[in-house]
C-alpha cells in the first residue's frame, strides 16, 4: 500500500524513523486505512466504521499521513515540521493542537493510537483486538461534577451525593456501564478541558455532567449526555422538584434521571449500530435486531432474527445473542405461527443454550424470559424475569418479561404491575406499543372490557398499524355485543398484516387468553366477526 507517497515496509517498534523524505503532498496522496478508519488524503476526508464521515484540516491531515508513512516508527518533531509545516519553524503549541485533534479522531475511530515519545516526538500504532472485541459490549459512561449555579455556597456534599446516587441508579440498567465514583473522584476537583482524550484515557464513549439550582423554593437540576470523541451534547432534560419535599422525593428524581439516561443511550446505541456498514459486534448486531421491531409486522421480525442470528455467527458462545435469537424467533412464532411443537423445541434449545453460556446476566435472563412466554412456558419463564428484576431493577425488559409471565399465569393484577415498571424504567423505548398490547390483555383478561379498549388504543396510537391490536378490539367490541364494529376492526388487521386468516388469529387468541374464563367467549367473538366480514 502507498501511504503518503512511500511504499510500506516491515513495523520495526520504537525505532526512530529515518527521515521522512519529500513534504507531504496531499493532492498525490493514496487512500490508506488505519483499522476501520478510511483516510482519504486528497479529500481531506475520513470515514468512520458507523459510516459517518469528517473532514481534516489540511495540516492536520497533513500530520496524519506523515505519522502513519512511519509504519509505526517514532517522527522527530523536527522531520515533522519537515514534512507538514515546509521546514517553518513553529512553536510546540502549534504542533500540540494538531496532535490533540488527531487524537479526537483516534478516541472516535478506536483503531489507533497516538503515543508522545518524550523530548523525541511521536508514534501512530494501530490498536491490537481484544480477542473478545468480536462479542463487544455496552458503552461506558463517567460522571461529571454537577456544577452549583445558586451562588450560594455549601452546596458540594450535595453535588457529591448527587453524583454518586445517580451511579447508583445507573448500575441497576443494563444499558450502559457506569465507572465507580472511585474511578472518577480525580474529575471532582480538576474536571477535563479535553474531553475527547479523558475519554480515550478513561475508556468512556459518553459523559454526564450538568448543573443544578435553588430558586423560588424549587431544586432545578440540568442534566447533559456528551459524546466524548466529538464533545458534542447528545441530550439534555431539566428536572425540577419542590425544595421542601427534597429529601423525600431526590431518590424518585435520581431514578427518573437515570431511566431516561439509559433508555437514551440505548437509542443512540441502536442508531449508532444501524449506521455503522462493516466489522460490527455481536452486541451492536442485537442492539440492530431490536431496532428492527420499531415496527411491527412479518418483515421487521424477519429483520430481527436474522440480526440476531447475525450476532450468533459472530460470537457462537455470547450469550446474549442466543438470547436475542430466541427472543426474536419466539416473538414470530408467537405472531405469525400455527401451533408447531417442532419450532417450539428449537426456541426451546436456545433459551437454554443462553442460560447455560450467562445464567446469571439479567439482560440474557430477561430476553429468555419472554421467549419462554411467547412458546406458552411462563412456569419457566416468570423466575428467570424475576431474578432479572432482583439483579437490575432498573431493567426494563425484565419487568417486560414478568409482566407477559405472569399475565398467562392468570396474575393479571401482577402483570399490570410489571408493564407499568417497564413503562416507568424505560420512558423511552420503542417497545411501548406492544406493552401497551399486553397491559390491554391483562384488563380484558379480568373483564374490564373499557380498561383493555384503552390500552389497546394507547397502542394504536404509537403504531397505528398494529394488527395484533385491532384483533383484540375485534374480540372485546364482538363480546360486547357490537358485531358492526368488531367486524371493522378484524377487516382493518387484515388489510394491516402479510398474512392473516381465522386459523391464526384463532391461535393468537389461544395464546393471549389461555386459562382465562373468557377464553373461549372471546374466541367465539372472533369468529362470529369474521363470518361478518364483507
Amino acid at each position: 500500500m502507498n501511504i503518503g507517497g512511500v511504499v510500506n515496509a516491515e513495523w520495526n517498534g520504537a525505532n526512530v524513523a529515518p527521515s521522512l523524505g519529500a513534504p507531504v503532498d496531499l493532492a498525490h496522496c493514496e487512500s490508506f486505512v488505519l483499522g476501520s478508519l478510511q483516510v482519504e488524503p486528497r479529500l481531506r476526508q475520513l470515514a468512520y466504521a458507523d459510516g459517518t464521515r469528517e473532514s481534516l484540516e489540511p495540516r492536520v491531515m497533513e500530520v496524519l499521513v506523515a505519522l502513519s508513512r512511519a509504519h509505526g516508527e517514532v517522527v522527530s518533531r523536527s522531520d515533522l515540521q519537515s514534512a507538514c509545516w515546509r521546514g517553518t519553524v513553529v512553536g510546540e503549541d502549534a504542533v500540540q493542537r494538531v496532535i490533540q485533534r488527531l487524537r479526537k479522531v483516534a478516541a472516535r475511530a478506536e483503531s489507533f493510537e497516538i503515543e508522545t515519545i518524550t523530548k523525541v516526538g511521536y508514534r501512530l500504532t494501530l490498536t491490537e483486538a481484544d480477542p473478545m472485541s468480536a462479542r463487544g459490549d455496552v458503552p461506558s459512561l463517567a460522571l461529571l461534577p454537577f456544577d452549583d449555579r445558586s451562588g450560594l455556597g455549601g452546596d458540594d456534599s450535595f453535588s457529591m451525593g448527587l453524583v454518586d446516587d445517580i451511579i447508583d441508579a445507573l448500575s441497576e440498567g443494563v444499558n450502559v456501564r457506569v465507572l465507580a465514583s472511585s474511578a472518577t473522584a480525580r474529575l471532582r476537583n480538576s474536571p477535563p478541558t479535553d474531553l475527547a482524550a479523558a475519554g480515550a484515557a478513561m475508556g468512556v464513549r459518553y459523559f454526564l455532567g450538568g448543573n443544578f439550582r435553588r430558586v423560588s423554593g424549587q431544586l432545578m437540576l440540568t442534566a447533559h449526555l456528551i459524546e466524548a470523541a466529538s464533545e458534542t451534547i447528545v441530550w439534555t432534560r431539566k428536572f425540577e422538584r419542590p425544595l421542601g419535599e427534597l429529601a423525600a422525593l431526590e431518590s424518585e428524581l435520581v431514578s427518573e434521571l437515570a431511566a431516561w439516561l439509559g433508555a437514551t443511550i440505548f437509542k443512540l446505541e441502536m442508531d449508532r449500530a444501524l449506521r455503522k456498514p462493516a466489522n460490527l459486534t455481536a452486541w451492536e448486531c442485537t442492539a440492530r435486531s431490536l431496532a428492527a421491531i420499531r415496527e411491527y409486522g412479518l418483515e421487521p421480525l424477519t429483520r430481527s432474527i436474522a440480526e440476531a442470528q447475525r450476532a450468533v455467527d459472530i460470537a457462537p458462545d455470547y450469550g446474549l445473542a442466543r438470547a436475542y435469537l430466541a427472543l426474536t424467533v419466539s416473538g414470530a412464532y408467537l405472531s405469525f405461527s400455527l401451533h408447531d411443537p417442532a419450532q417450539e423445541r428449537d426456541i426451546r434449545h436456545h433459551i437454554e443454550r443462553a442460560f447455560v453460556l450467562d445464567p446469571d446476566n439479567a439482560a440474557v435472563l430477561a430476553a429468555i424470559a419472554c421467549a419462554s412466554a411467547y412458546i406458552g412456558r411462563p412456569a419457566d419463564g416468570m423466575p428467570r424475569a424475576l431474578k432479572a428484576i432482583r439483579q437490575r431493577r432498573g431493567h426494563g425488559l425484565a419487568h417486560y418479561a414478568a409482566g407477559v409471565n405472569a399475565l398467562l399465569l392468570g396474575m393479571e393484577g401482577d402483570a399490570i404491575l410489571h408493564l407499568e415498571n417497564f413503562l416507568m424504567v424505560e420512558p423511552e423505548s420503542h417497545l411501548h406499543y406492544i406493552t401497551h398490547v399486553w397491559r390491554g390483555i391483562s384488563h380484558t383478561r379480568r373483564g374490564r372490557f373499557d380498561e383493555g379498549r384503552a390500552c389497546f388504543n394507547d397502542s394504536l396510537g404509537l403504531f397505528p398499524t398494529n394488527f395484533i391490536a385491532k384483533l383484540m378490539l375485534a374480540a372485546v367490541d364482538g363480546h360486547c355485543g357490537d358485531l358492526e364494529i368488531a367486524a371493522q376492526h378484524l377487516a382493518e388487521a387484515l388489510e394491516l398484516e402479510e398474512i392473516g386468516g381465522l386459523p391464526l388469529y384463532h391461535a393468537r387468541v389461544d395464546r393471549f387468553l389461555a386459562g382465562s374464563d373468557l377464553h373461549q367467549p372471546l374466541r367465539d367473538a372472533v369468529t362470529e366477526a369474521w363470518s361478518a366480514l364483507p
